[in-house]
């Protein structure tokens, strides 16, 4: 064996043990007969491809889809996630006596609608999220709505293309990857007060909102349909400011020209960003 053969047969343990069984031989005589006279380490290109081709088969990435496939799988999970991601606020209402019952059915429908969001049972999942958001809207409830209804709003527009479309065929990575690469964002808005000064948080909150994007946006070399949830997920921020639009204009007059910048950039532009790089990847794909 080679020494190129054997720096080939290298980076193709990068791949699943059943998929090297099946295509590994073929892949091998094709690189090895790619190969120029002489030459004795795979270049940079092959590696670099070789390594994201792996990365994509493990990530179920890697089967032929049609565009719509993606966005089906793009917004059912990043329905799950909102929904995910606005319990924790509904638990912390508990707590509350005066309120209590509501967070407690609150909770009830929305553990609910991501047990039928998961069976793909679209139509009885956007019920359950219409009444919670009815639940979240009732008149002088005791404790803070404003986390709840942006949300549960961007949770039932992103459901409704999905009823009566069959179920959704997706790996299972995508959920757990897209709940990761949420938890710094959360953990800002639930841990603040661990800040020591508000110069550390505004760091650290620059820090997450330049850099959870970007991971996202890097993802859709692997699989966009990450990309694409992540980028709908980012729609409840945008919801959040058009229902408090008269705080928001409030607010971003009284800060500094450049904080208003990067916080119209990280509300407007990472989600238009996430869209149309992700889109336009999955109609690349679904033509290959």
């Amino acid at each position: 064996m080679t020494e190129l053969e054997q720096a080939y047969g290298r980076l193709l343990r990068l791949y699943p043990a059943e998929y090297r069984r099946a295509r590994g031989a073929e892949m091998l005589e094709v690189l090895l007969s790619s190969a120029e006279p002489g030459q004795r380490r795979p270049p940079w290109r092959e590696r670099w491809a070789l390594a994201v081709g792996a990365l994509r088969v493990r990530a179920g990435a890697a089967a032929r889809r049609t565009t719509w496939q993606s966005w089906r799988a793009a917004l059912r999970n990043a329905t799950v996630v909102l929904l995910l991601c606005a319990l924790p606020r509904a638990v912390e209402g508990q707590f509350n006596v005066d309120s209590h019952l509501l967070s407690g059915a609150l909770i009830a429908l929305m553990a609910a609608a991501i047990i039928l969001i998961l069976r793909d049972r679209f139509l009885l999942a956007t019920t359950t999220v219409v009444a919670a958001l009815v639940l979240d809207l009732v008149p002088n409830r005791p404790f803070e709505t404003m986390f709840h209804a942006p949300s549960l709003l961007t949770a039932l527009v992103l459901l409704v293309p999905l009823i009566g479309r069959g179920p959704v065929v997706a790996p299972r990575s995508l959920q757990p990857l897209l709940a990761l690469m949420l938890i710094p964002t959360i953990s800002l808005v639930f841990f603040n007060s661990w800040f020591t000064s508000s110069l550390a948080y505004a760091i650290a909150s620059i820090v997450v909102t330049a850099l959870v994007p970007l991971i996202a946006m890097m993802w859709s070399i692997v699989d966009e349909r990450l990309t694409l949830a992540y980028g709908l997920i980012q729609l409840g921020p945008i919801v959040l400011e058009l229902l408090h639009w008269r705080r928001s204009v409030d607010m971003w007059s009284s800060m500094a020209p450049a904080m208003t910048i990067f916080t119209l950039a990280a509300v407007v532009a990472v989600p238009g960003l996430c869209l149309g790089l992700s889109a336009q990847l999955a109609r690349r794909r679904a033509r290959i």
